[in-house]
Parts: structure tokens; C-alpha cells; sequence
């Protein structure tokens, strides 16, 4: 039976993040032509897998719920989120996460530009946030298997931005060029063009 533990705990542990962590990085060297349900489940395994996969490995780490001023004993750490700070926290994943749903499942020839430049900065906060979470843990024990996560969330953002950034200019060269006018004046018509130019989405997520 010990065997078989270990065994579970091995293929949850190391070979179900290192295969996702290898489709993730096909994904973002071999950029998708069209929708693909596969890329899309495994982009949402990890996503959703991994973060219960670091729930799970808190509960049964030396991880406390003391705060920075506490003193410790041996090998505790201390809480990465100030219990304070925790519903700040979990509306920056929620946003992150929205974020992803929405550059992923909502027809981009629907969505306004601004509306793609903040779902972009949405996920910009969420990687932040898991950047900041692995920094605090980074004397724990489980903090290697947790960077791997975060490692994976990176991969994921930088597939899905540069999806949206090649997918809007396609759909904005099939435009009419009466279509792209903006309006009468002409600083209407460079605002539009600056805000439908999809090169300058990365950088407007990271000041939205």
C-alpha cells in the first residue's frame, strides 16, 4: 500500500506538472491557428489543477497562519498572505482568472481594445501576485513545486497575449478602411488607431 501512495503522489505531484508544463511550452513556441479545445483544457488543468495542487501542498506543509512579527520554531514559515490582506488577494486571482476567460472565450471581434488591455493587465496582476506568493514562501519546503506553478502561469499568460495580439490583426485587416475611422477629428482618429493597434496591448495591460 505504501507503494502505491507514493506512486499516487509521484503522478499527481511531478508527472502531472511536468507534462503540463511541456504542453504549455509547445503551446507558446508552436502558436495555434485556429481554436483548439486540447490547448484550451490543458491551459484551464493548469490553471485550476495547480492551484488546488497548491492548496494541498500548504495544508501539509510547514506553513503557518502567524503573521511576519511572530516568532517561529524550527522550519515554520510564516502565512505569505496576511490574514488581513486575504480579500485583496483573492480579488486579484478572481480578476486574473476573469481575465483569462474573457481573452479566451469571448469573440474578439466583439470585444473593445480597452476592454482586451485590462483583461491583459487582469492576468499581469494575477502573475504578479503568484510572483510575490513563491518570493514569500521561498524558504519553505514546498516552494519549488509552487514556482513550477508559477512558471507555467507565465508561459500561459505569454501564449494567450501573444493569441490575442496575432488574432486581432488578422480580424483588423480584414477591415474596410472607412471601418477604422475613428470620427471627424483627427486626434479621434489617432486615439482609435492607437487603441486598435494590438502591438500596444501588453504594455496598456501593465498601466490599466
Amino acid at each position: 500500500m505504501g507503494y502505491i501512495n507514493l506512486a499516487v503522489i509521484f503522478i499527481i505531484v511531478v508527472l502531472v506538472p511536468l507534462t503540463l508544463t511541456i504542453f504549455n511550452l509547445i503551446h507558446l513556441v508552436r502558436p495555434a491557428k485556429k481554436f483548439l479545445p486540447r490547448r484550451i483544457l490543458t491551459e484551464l488543468g493548469t490553471i485550476f489543477g495547480g492551484g488546488m495542487l497548491t492548496c494541498l501542498l500548504l495544508s501539509f506543509a510547514d506553513v503557518t497562519s502567524a503573521d511576519w512579527t511572530t516568532v517561529l520554531a524550527n522550519r515554520q514559515t510564516h502565512s505569505p498572505i496576511a490574514p488581513e490582506q486575504m480579500p485583496t488577494s483573492i480579488a486579484i486571482l478572481v480578476l486574473a482568472v476573469s481575465g483569462y476567460f474573457v481573452l479566451r472565450f469571448v469573440r474578439l471581434e466583439k470585444m473593445p481594445p480597452l476592454l482586451a488591455a485590462t483583461a491583459i493587465g487582469a492576468m499581469y496582476m494575477g502573475v504578479i501576485w503568484w510572483g510575490v506568493f513563491v518570493y514569500q514562501l521561498s524558504l519553505s519546503s514546498i516552494v519549488i513545486p509552487i514556482a513550477f506553478y508559477f512558471f507555467n502561469l507565465c508561459l500561459i499568460v505569454a501564449a494567450v497575449v501573444r493569441d490575442v495580439v496575432k488574432a486581432w490583426q488578422t480580424i483588423d485587416e480584414k477591415k474596410m478602411p472607412e471601418q477604422k475611422l475613428g470620427g471627424r477629428r483627427p486626434w479621434t482618429n489617432r486615439l482609435r488607431h492607437f487603441l486598435y493597434s494590438s502591438h500596444n496591448w501588453p504594455w496598456l495591460g501593465a498601466v490599466a
